[in-house]
């Protein structure tokens, strides 16, 4: 019999990139524990989203999660705001995938380019 399904996902956290930075593909993206967005990775491991990290994804591929399926995104340890108002090292996002386009871009492509 497969236990796998019994061992169950690590969390990753600041010690998980203690030798430095992940790359990961997003599978899925569910409301976890105290109403955070946790974000699974097709390793099968899981990140719950601080405020500062959904702001980055949605600055990054938009408001709607299921647009985020399929990104690669990379996993860092940065400096997030403590809730005393001190810093805190913490587990950070960045993309690896193209940004989404935003509904701006590509209005000026029409605009003649001057020769």
């Amino acid at each position: 019999m497969d236990m796998s399904k019994y061992t169950g996902t690590a969390f990753i956290k600041v010690a998980t990139l203690t030798k430095g930075t992940k790359c990961k593909k997003i599978e899925s993206i569910a409301v976890g524990q105290y109403d955070r967005p946790v974000i699974t990775f097709s390793d099968g491991q899981k990140l719950s989203l601080n405020v500062t990290n959904v702001n980055t994804m949605v600055e990054l591929f938009g408001q709607d999660s299921d647009d985020w399926i399929g990104k690669l995104i990379e996993l860092y340890v940065g400096p997030l705001r403590s809730q005393d108002g001190g810093e805190i090292d913490g587990v950070k996002v960045r993309s690896l995938s193209p940004p989404a386009r935003s509904q701006s871009a590509g209005a000026d492509i029409d605009d003649k380019i001057p020769f």
